[in-house]
């Protein structure tokens, strides 16, 4: 598999019901994402390059 470069924005996308072990069509609880969680790691990636950088 080929690497994906991390680039601003680099969303991965998260199942909620997978995230949260659920089964079958069981609810999501509320305020939880629905039906995806969606995450951008381009700040974090910047924020752990930037913590190396400074030690």
């Amino acid at each position: 598999m080929d690497p994906i470069p991390i680039v601003n924005p680099t969303d991965v996308t998260f199942n909620s019901r997978r995230l949260l072990g659920l089964v079958g069509q069981a609810p999501i609880p509320q305020g939880f994402t629905q039906p995806d969680m969606v995450i951008n790691l381009f700040p974090l990636v910047e924020k752990l390059i930037q913590t190396n950088h400074d030690t």
